[in-house]
């Protein structure tokens, strides 16, 4: 049944969107930890915090809007592949990119990016000035490490989760 099908599909879709949205936030984290001394320095310099989250955001979003229009290319592309190659004999009258999936990722990708420069900008609120910069990027490092920790841990289990469900896909068929 094709309606099955495109459930097990979407659903595995998720799975991946997930996976791949702890890896980034990993990612972004070590990245986070990388800019601290930086971003120190700019704050020493006198920048406003109102233009450092509003750098650091634009910054995250540009970033997230990127990696939406990649997503939409591999949708369109890989959803040819997908269809020919799991059910050959039904027809698609039309595309699988139409404006709702271009809404959906657009809202997604700007939410992931204002997010993505969220966390950065916090931990810059939070941290003490002096610390940053006499410590150099090693500041703060074990906090980020236990969120690095559990993201890692997040992505290995969904991992999991999708390599049974592939596997139970596959016996299915």
């Amino acid at each position: 049944d094709s309606a099955t099908i495109t459930q097990w599909l979407a659903g595995v879709a998720a799975v991946v969107l997930l996976i791949a949205c702890a890896n980034v936030a990993n990612i972004l984290l070590a990245a986070s930890l990388r800019r601290r001394r930086e971003i120190g320095i700019r704050l020493a310099l006198g920048i406003s915090k109102r233009r450092l989250f509003a750098q650091l955001t634009c910054e995250g979003v540009l970033l997230a809007l990127l990696g939406g229009i990649a997503a939409l290319l591999v949708a369109r592309w890989g959803a040819a592949l997908v269809r020919s190659v799991l059910m050959p004999d039904v027809h698609w009258a039309g595309s699988p990119v139409d404006s709702r999936v271009l809404m959906f990722t657009l809202v997604v990708s700007i939410a992931a990016g204002v997010l993505a420069g969220l966390v950065p900008a916090i931990n810059a609120y939070r941290s003490d000035l002096s610390a940053i910069l006499a410590g150099g990027a090693r500041a703060g490092g074990r906090q980020r490490s236990r969120m690095r920790t559990g993201m890692l841990v997040v992505q290995t289990s969904l991992s999991v989760v999708l390599l049974v469900g592939a596997g139970l896909f596959v016996r299915s068929l």
